[in-house]
């Protein structure tokens, strides 16, 4: 049965949620999350149905498993990481085409397949009570990563707005009166500024840059100095400036900068604009 503890409540992207197919997670701990509709389900607790029994896996360039022959599939083992909407709703189980299928999950379905997935989320989450983990943004609801973005939009975005259902259907606005960027988030976005990217750290990262956690100074702030000198102090998250800074805490920034994109996969949500010295304080030895 589902486990009653669960994990505090994330957003995914695509390339998040592939990560969680019980294979190229294995050794932390395998679990399996599978999309319905955008909502992000736990069923790990039901391997026999989702999971991938064998001893070797290949591991893709996209950082999906693929199971040797010789491997013993469960019957839904390929729902393991995607969005499964539209293939619950036209029962087309076997059908890898409809899967990660944005396009007809917004516009496609007729009215007979929108009741039979909204029968199958009710399932999910009130008959078998799978965990709900999140919620998927699809790639078309992305902000774009090279949008220059204000201080002041950073800034409104920190964390502490309204709260967000993880079922939410419908647009909810922020305490201040500001739509939220995305009806689906299951938790508002956390913006953190470093160099000239915004990261957005509701991805995976809440646990970390949310209200009451360690690093939520960074949160709606330009961490740039923050991160250089890895310092927590209210002065420094005031003050991005880094020009005064040697080259070993200039590197100190760029590690930051690349663990966030490459390890840790928080998307880049817009880029801030720089002064001349301080793009060249921070770049120079990368493009030079």
């Amino acid at each position: 049965m589902p486990t009653d503890e669960e994990d505090p409540p994330r957003n995914f992207t695509l390339q998040h949620l592939l990560k969680f197919n019980g294979i190229t997670n294995k050794a932390e701990g395998g679990e399996i999350y599978i999309s319905v509709n955008t909502i992000v389900f736990d069923v790990s607790a039901a391997k026999d149905l989702y999971g991938r029994r064998g001893d070797s896996t290949v591991v893709n360039s996209e950082g999906g498993g693929i199971c040797n022959a010789d491997d013993e599939l469960a019957p839904y083992a390929h729902f393991a990481g995607h969005e499964c909407g539209v293939a619950l709703a036209r029962r087309t189980f076997l059908d890898d085409e409809c899967l990660d299928d944005f396009e007809s999950l917004e516009s496609g379905l007729n009215e007979g397949e929108r009741a039979e997935l909204q029968e199958q989320i009710v399932k999910f989450t009130h008959t078998v009570k799978y965990p709900i983990r999140g919620r998927l943004i699809p790639p078309t609801k992305m902000r774009d990563p090279n949008m220059i973005m204000s201080m002041a939009e950073v800034e409104k975005n920190n964390g502490t707005s309204t709260s967000i259902s993880a079922s939410a259907s419908t647009k909810s606005e922020s305490s201040d009166g500001n739509e939220n960027e995305n009806e689906n988030d299951a938790i508002p976005s956390i913006y953190v500024g470093a160099g000239d990217k915004v990261f957005d750290m509701s991805f995976g990262g809440a646990a970390f840059y949310g209200p009451g956690c360690s690093y939520h100074v960074f949160a709606g702030r330009n961490a740039t100095r923050c991160l250089a000198l890895m310092s927590l102090e209210e002065s420094d998250a005031k003050n991005p400036n880094v020009t005064d800074l040697d080259a070993s805490k200039i590197k100190t920034l760029i590690d930051w900068m690349t663990s966030f994109e490459n390890k840790r996969f928080y998307p880049v949500v817009g880029r801030l604009e720089l002064s001349e010295e301080q793009r060249n304080t921070i770049y120079c030895d990368l493009e030079g």
